[in-house]
């Protein structure tokens, strides 16, 4: 197995990005970091970091609105809670595609508990 010491890895990005998170799967290293989207549809990218082989992958999914908080679900790590950039709307349970589909499912939305419900970590 190759040695890793002292080698960096960037993974690069031309948009504003507001969250970034580790998803809780012990079996990877996988991040998922999400776009703010002002003047083009917001992005997802799920980011897989293999550390034997020292490579970086991802995979980018469009999404309809900016993203402000971006967290991964502890029970499950295909599951995220997005939160929009606006504060309009009230967070939103994000299904990350295993099939290499297009976009990521929404499988719920979860109550808004306060007026800026953007000011609070979900």
């Amino acid at each position: 197995m190759p040695s890793n010491t002292g080698t960096s890895h960037v993974y690069g990005i031309e948009r504003h990005t507001l969250c970034l998170t580790a998803l809780n799967d012990p079996q990877t290293n996988r991040f998922a970091l999400a776009t703010l989207g002002i003047t083009e549809p917001a992005e997802i990218h799920i980011v897989d970091f293999d550390s034997d082989d020292a490579l970086l992958s991802s995979r980018v999914y469009k999404h309809a609105w900016g993203i402000r908080s971006l967290t991964s679900v502890p029970w499950d790590p295909a599951l995220l809670v997005a939160t929009d950039s606006s504060g309009n709307s009230a967070p939103q349970i994000l299904k990350i595609p295993e099939d290499g589909s297009e976009g990521m499912e929404q499988i719920a939305t979860l109550p808004q508990t306060s007026p800026d419900y953007t000011a609070h970590t979900v």
